[in-house]
């Protein structure tokens, strides 16, 4: 039976040795792991800004910070960018540098106003450079700082080339290998918990981000042994996607005030019980219960977002619902500027942000999403749910 055979996959898949080898090394304690930061790019920022800050306890001054920019500035000369020269790194006095994290939406900046010297950190650990980001943030610099000498820095895990071409592109074995450096020489002044530290960040980037070669190959023939038992595996995963749809579910169904209606992972639509009214069915190519209206939770893989969305439908009937969401706007955030003849968005709230999923856990978004539920109950929803009930159709 197909059954029975997945088992025997399965069992033969924990019996092998070389996966009890990549437990041991794997199984080593980490903090960055308890921390959940492996793949967080926010904490891989964090951990950089506290280390590139000439004044944070680290107790390194500006020795990391003096290193980064000198590397940077170098490879920028060899590869005709035009920014400051390395030989001026040696000569800036770097103590009195500042360092902003997300300011206007740079992941890292530094700034040093007496030298009149700044300089962007783009940080990709996973995800992709969108939207000519880099060419945006190099523009903002230069409006607000527009005497200043600029240096951009692109950091990936691969040492990705960057769309825009001020940008300096660098990989994480930059960062492995200047802390292990750091940890060597500067062994006999650091604090022991600063040391441990940086040890656990290098390992970290060794095994998850750069990857270790013991660790890559072990992974490889396990894979090559045992490929069906680890797709099942990975098929039935958790998804916190699908965990997270599951809760709206349940939240929406325990509420007799609220009606569920087509969902998905990705989509959970619901409508007021209290919207009988014959013309709000006049929907078309929207749903089957063939509502003109609904509300949508977007549940993204970093988002989630909850609108109430006019299809398809009646044009009439359309009309009179947008024209009323302009007229009590106060209830309506989020509002579409103007009536689209398919999709509008009459209001819109987040719900959760991309930093709530690399910052939290799945217990701390849970309960999030009901706070936040609750709170547009006791709100918003009985606003909106008078004005809808109160239009003459």
């Amino acid at each position: 039976m197909e059954g029975s055979d997945d088992i025997q996959l399965l069992e033969k898949f924990l019996q092998d040795e070389d996966l009890e080898s990549l437990e041991d090394i794997v199984q080593e304690f980490n903090v960055f792991e308890v921390l959940g930061a492996v793949s967080q790019e926010i904490r891989h920022s964090n951990f950089l800004a506290w280390l590139l800050d000439p004044r944070g306890n680290h107790g390194l001054g500006d020795y990391f910070l003096k290193r980064f920019l000198w590397k940077t500035t170098s490879l920028g000369k060899e590869r005709g960018v035009q920014t400051i020269a390395p030989i001026e790194i040696d000569s800036l006095e770097l103590n009195k540098v500042s360092v902003r994290r997300e300011w206007r939406n740079i992941d890292i900046l530094l700034v040093d106003d007496a030298q009149k010297f700044v300089c962007a950190i783009e940080n990709k650990v996973g995800a992709a450079e969108h939207s000519d980001q880099l060419a945006r943030y190099a523009r903002v610099c230069r409006n607000e700082f527009p005497d200043y000498a600029y240096h951009f820095v692109f950091l990936t895990v691969h040492g990705d080339a960057p769309s825009d071409q001020e940008w300096i592109s660098i990989d994480y074995g930059f960062i492995r290998d200047s802390l292990e450096r750091i940890i060597h020489a500067k062994e006999a002044s650091l604090g022991d918990e600063v040391r441990i530290f940086l040890h656990h960040y290098c390992n970290m980037l060794r095994r998850y981000i750069m990857g270790e070669s013991t660790i890559e190959e072990l992974c490889q023939r396990v894979y090559s042994k045992h490929q069906r038992a680890l797709d099942l595996i990975f098929e039935y995963r958790p998804d916190r996607q699908s965990e997270i749809s599951g809760i709206l579910e349940r939240l929406i169904r325990d509420d007799p005030a609220l009606k569920l209606d087509d969902c998905s992972k990705s989509t959970v639509r619901f409508a007021p019980a209290s919207w009988t009214s014959p013309h709000l069915k006049k929907g078309t190519g929207f749903t089957k219960s063939g509502r003109i209206m609904l509300f949508q939770f977007s549940n993204g893989s970093d988002s989630l977002r909850l609108i109430l969305l006019l299809g398809p439908g009646d044009q009439t009937v359309r009309s009179r619902i947008f024209d009323a969401a302009v007229d009590m706007r106060s209830a309506f955030i989020g509002r579409s500027k103007k009536l689209y003849p398919q999709w509008t968005t009459i209001y819109k709230r987040d719900f959760l942000r991309r930093e709530d999923y690399e910052q939290h856990d799945m217990e701390w978004i849970e309960g999030r999403i009901k706070d936040r539920f609750a709170a547009f109950k006791a709100t918003a929803f009985p606003q909106i749910d008078e004005v809808i009930r109160g239009i003459s159709f």
